[in-house]
């Protein structure tokens, strides 16, 4: 069996749904390049991992998006996802946009002392969005008689990664592309690197050199 029929006896078929579907791409190559595509990589990473040429790859990911049946099956599946699960693109650049405009003065206020204290009292729903998680500590305080004499309270909270949510929008808005160029950069040298090792284990050792000279 051949490659590429092995990667097609591997590829699920698309159920259809309704009245309305698009068939995936009859071509192998095309297929993994529209499901990794699919599934979040970049089109350079995308078209790699379809056995597309690495020195390439964005060039060959910049054509293949322009394939009509691949542009139509990407499209097919992300509106096919919206409709199950009401996760739309705008929802999804919402979400992100909360996190990456996190402010820790949304969810904090000065004491008396000038000290920070976490208070969500003011915090919208939308800010909300932003915390991961909280964590409450209460602790009671007893005096030398064993009587209670007062509580003392703990609260910290976690957002999420404000970093990482701003370094997507970039992507998305399409002026951040240095990841995918260090992904190129990455692969191109371990080919060329692993291509060296082979030539050099192919050529004869000093010690082999001199002996032949001998002769």
């Amino acid at each position: 069996m051949g490659k590429q029929a092995a990667i097609q006896e591997i590829l699920p078929p698309l159920r259809e749904e309704g009245d309305y579907v698009v068939q995936p791409p009859k071509n192998p190559k095309y297929r993994v390049f529209a499901d990794a595509y699919l599934g979040g990589k970049s089109g350079t990473q995308s078209a790699i991992e379809a056995g597309y040429a690495v020195s390439s790859s964005g060039v060959t990911a910049h054509k293949l998006l322009k394939v009509p049946e691949i542009a139509e099956y990407i499209a097919f599946m992300r509106a096919k996802s919206t409709a199950e699960t009401g996760y739309s693109l705008t929802k999804w650049r919402s979400e992100l946009e909360a996190l990456a405009h996190s402010n820790v003065e949304d969810f904090t206020r000065l004491n008396k002392d000038g000290d920070l204290e976490v208070d969500f009292s003011k915090a919208t729903r939308e800010q909300l969005r932003a915390v991961q998680g909280v964590k409450v500590k209460k602790r009671k305080i007893y005096d030398n008689k064993g009587a209670l004499v007062g509580e003392e309270h703990q609260s910290e909270f976690r957002l999420w990664d404000k970093l990482r949510a701003a370094e997507m929008l970039g992507k998305h808005s399409g002026f951040l592309k240095e990841t995918e160029t260090k992904v190129v950069i990455d692969v191109a040298d371990r080919l060329l690197n692993a291509r060296q090792r082979v030539m050099n284990a192919r050529l004869p050792s000093p010690e082999q050199r001199s002996s032949e000279d001998a002769e």
